[in-house]
């Protein structure tokens, strides 16, 4: 007899089972056009200034104030992989999709289907994407920031896991608690169409403010401890020394520049066609005419808080997706900084199908034709939004190829010289002309704005540690650093002073056994 016959496993908990049908609906679209719209940088090593020399990097950036970064880092090792990194940060934003749909209790497989392809194709995405090294760990965060949301909303006491989960979020990009807060407020809108108290939807508003108030506090209390711990002090990057918690004018200073970013990028976008940017304000407006039909038909006018409130949050919206403008007081917002900038189209598709619903239950024809209006401007949309992102990385791979011929002419000089030994020091002295090297075309303008893009791999802030590297890392060629006494051999030198600058003939020479490579007039570190 064997006993295998009579033996049965257990049913195990399967929370796919449990997961409604938009649900699984918008974790597969999200994996499918996350795949579809980024595959080109997922199969391929595309760098950008940053990643030029973070080939491996552990992401150990306590002086910005991201002290789980590292952590969260640890799923993709230290190393700068393509495909792994892809792997995890996909499945991170189809959870994040599912969970977002389920936030807002969306219902219509189509729209779930098309919030999925919004999260997934924001330019955003793109930009934190020419980031490799980071982005699974950024999309982690945004996961955090999604599930605390979900706790928050769902649970008596998801409180407190809502506040652990948004300080290590915050504790690995502070940006994406944006995205907390906006689906936050999101929902609290979408309470004040429904029978319940206003004065339960207000406590509930109050909860959600606190839950964001005590994360950001126990973030900064946890960096300060660890700052104190380590010896160390935070970055003057973005600014980031210089933040005050308690400076509450400074950051009010900011709030009209929040409101004007956010709708100057809707309103004008840097990654839209003049085409698309039509298409954009005709989805904007037609969500508008449904908030403002749905708010009609619910009698909401009955109830004048109500109405306020409605109001109100809508006017806060923009606030709070763009808060990290207050945040970031002294320091530049970036693409990468405004993903929660993709709850507006949330927003909008989720009025969209309340409205359907309402017009459904009234019997009224026409909402087959919003139904399909909204379908095909948000497809529009989407389409242009994965046309841009592969835009971006076709500027990121010329910019490459670029870069990797003129290192490779550099490299041609230095072996050429006289007496040329692979063990003799190399000094790069300033950076490369940018009118002549390191530009693409003119035709990649529309995505400028796109940070992760731009042309200088070899520049940034420290020209001739990139130059080296990209020349050490991706020419396969070692150049020995000079040691203290010879850059000041060099810095004191009138003859190297007066040498030409790249490409003209001496730029590349050989002095008291250094080879140095003036690519401008600058002093050698």
């Amino acid at each position: 007899m064997n006993p295998s016959r009579n033996f049965s496993w257990p049913e195990l908990a399967n929370p796919w089972k449990k997961a409604s049908q938009p649900v699984k609906w918008a974790f597969l679209a999200a994996c499918f056009f996350g795949v579809l719209t980024h595959i080109y940088i997922f199969t391929n090593l595309i760098l950008n200034h940053d990643s030029v020399w973070r080939l491996f990097y552990d992401n150990a950036n306590l002086g910005l104030g991201r002290w789980s970064l590292q952590l969260l880092s640890e799923f993709s090792t230290r190393f700068q992989l393509p495909v792994v990194i892809a792997f995890i940060s996909v499945i991170m934003l189809a959870f994040t999709a599912g969970i977002t749909v389920s936030v807002l209790d969306i219902s219509n497989r189509i729209i779930a289907v098309l919030t999925a392809a919004f999260l997934v194709t924001i330019p955003s995405v793109a930009c934190i994407f020419s980031y490799m090294f980071t982005a699974d760990a950024y999309f982690i965060c945004l996961f955090l920031n999604a599930l605390a949301v979900y706790f928050g909303k769902r649970f008596r006491w998801g409180w407190f896991p809502a506040i652990v989960l948004c300080t290590l979020a915050c504790g690995a990009y502070q940006a994406f608690i944006c995205y907390a807060i906006g689906l936050f407020l999101i929902d609290c809108i979408l309470e004040l169409f429904t029978d319940k108290p206003v004065a339960e939807i207000v406590k509930k508003g109050a909860g959600y403010i606190g839950i964001i108030i005590a994360s950001l506090g126990l973030y900064y209390l946890i960096l300060m401890a660890l700052l104190a711990i380590k010896g160390t002090a935070l970055s003057s990057y973005q600014g980031f020394s210089t933040i005050n918690p308690m400076d509450f004018a400074g950051f009010l200073s900011k709030v009209p520049q929040a409101y004007k970013s956010f709708w100057e990028y809707f309103k004008t976008s840097p990654f839209s066609t003049g085409a698309c940017q039509v298409i954009q304000v005709l989805f904007l407006f037609l969500a508008g005419g449904a908030l403002a039909y749905l708010a009609a038909v619910s009698k909401l006018y009955r109830n004048w808080v109500k109405t306020l409130l409605l109001l109100l949050g809508v006017l806060l919206l923009p606030l709070a997706l763009n808060f990290v403008t207050i945040l970031v007081q002294e320091g530049t917002v970036h693409a990468l900084m405004i993903y929660s900038f993709v709850l507006l189209y949330v927003f909008s598709l989720k009025t969209v199908e309340m409205t359907l619903q309402k017009m459904i239950e009234n019997q009224t024809s026409d909402w087959l034709i919003l139904h399909f209006c909204s379908a095909v401007l948000a497809g529009i949309l989407i389409w242009n939004n994965f046309c841009v992102s592969n835009m971006a990385y076709l500027r990121l791979q010329v910019c490459y190829e670029n870069s990797f011929a003129l290192a490779n002419r550099i490299v041609a000089r230095i072996e050429a010289l006289d007496g040329y030994s692979p063990e003799l020091p190399v000094a790069v002295v300033g950076e490369a002309s940018r009118a002549l090297y390191g530009g693409t075309i003119g035709e990649f303008s529309q995505i400028n704005s796109l940070t992760g893009t731009n042309d200088w791999l070899l520049y940034s802030s420290e020209p001739h540690i990139r130059t080296r590297t990209f020349i050490e890392h991706y020419m396969g060629l070692h150049m020995p650093t000079p040691g203290r006494e010879q850059k000041e051999l060099l810095n004191s030198s009138e003859w190297i002073k007066e040498l030409p600058s790249y490409p003209a003939k001496g730029s590349v020479v050989m002095y008291e056994g250094i080879i140095v490579v003036k690519l401008s007039d600058g002093a050698i570190r």
